[in-house]
């Protein structure tokens, strides 16, 4: 299915919820006037409240439209009619895919904790209306909104890995020759892998060593260096604390620095075993480094 076809289903959809409530917003506050008239408060103040809550459905389901048609599904539309790369359009989709695989149940949790928090949202705004204006129920509104928003930040495909991933595209590889010449070595079968954590006692992912390239992704990061743009690789040991208690641990690190980044590394990726973190070491070691290059063991 085309990201075209997707958008106009999910268009489709809200719009077949956006009218009924929008209608039914319409028609509680025009029907205030009347029963004001007839002299019943009581249906008065029904009407007005159920027209506050579909004119929140309504402004909601506008809101989904938007998203979808300037935001949603952008990491699978961005290469998705490219002619010019074609080698580095289908490795995209598939690093694309192998994100939702591996996040997708995750994110169906949280899609699900999401749908139940508008289902409670909806029922205090009707409390809060009930009850009539007060600053308690709109902190707890407020606080049910900030919650939703922050689940689907981390929740989003598109900031925790597509950015990242765009992100460091655009600054290695400017060129179509140069994304062509990334993708046919990652899509290749002369490649070195190896795993690392991208802060120490998180989960594992996977790194990536090519003959003229290193690839390095976790959630909220990526990283793709040139190898001839190695300057030194820097292994080392830390301490760091972790669980309720603070427990001190200790883990490995593995620096790489480069030739434009100063004093600080470029990237750090963490080890719970010195085995580990060697046999990514080794990884890059045998990629071959630049002249001048060398381990820094600390």
């Amino acid at each position: 299915m085309g990201v075209k076809t997707k958008k106009i289903i999910l268009s489709v959809i809200y719009t077949l919820l956006l009218i009924p409530s929008a209608g039914l917003s319409i028609f509680g506050f025009s029907r205030w006037r009347d029963f004001i008239a007839e002299g019943d408060s009581g249906m008065a103040a029904f009407t007005v409240k159920m027209g506050f809550l579909f004119l929140a459905c309504a402004l909601f389901f506008a809101g989904a439209i938007v998203y979808t048609w300037k935001r949603g599904f952008r990491a699978e539309e961005i290469y998705e009619n490219s002619q010019n790369t074609p080698l580095f359009r289908r490795w995209f989709l598939r690093e694309y895919e192998g994100i939702r695989q591996k996040w997708g149940r995750l994110r169906a949790v949280i899609n699900a904790m999401r749908v139940l928090m508008t289902l409670v949202m909806l029922v205090n705004l009707i409390f809060w209306l009930e009850e009539g204006p007060g600053w308690g129920g709109f902190a707890i509104l407020v606080l049910y909104v900030i919650i939703f928003w922050y689940l689907g930040h981390v929740s989003s495909y598109h900031k925790k890995f597509i950015r990242p991933l765009q992100a460091a595209v655009d600054r290695e590889l400017p060129t179509d020759t140069e994304k062509e010449a990334f993708a046919g070595q990652i899509l290749g079968r002369e490649r070195r892998e190896f795993l690392y954590q991208g802060t120490p006692g998180s989960m594992y992912c996977k790194g990536i060593v090519l003959p003229d390239y290193c690839f390095l992704r976790h959630p909220g990061k990526c990283c793709l260096i040139k190898n001839r743009d190695i300057r030194n690789v820097a292994l080392d040991s830390r301490a760091y604390t972790a669980g309720p208690r603070l427990h001190v641990r200790s883990c490995y690190v593995m620096e790489i620095y480069t030739e434009n980044g100063g004093e600080k590394p470029y990237f750090q990726a963490y080890f719970a075993k010195k085995e580990e973190m060697e046999k990514a070491a080794s990884a890059i070691r045998e990629t071959g480094l630049p002249a001048g290059a060398d381990y820094l063991l600390r």
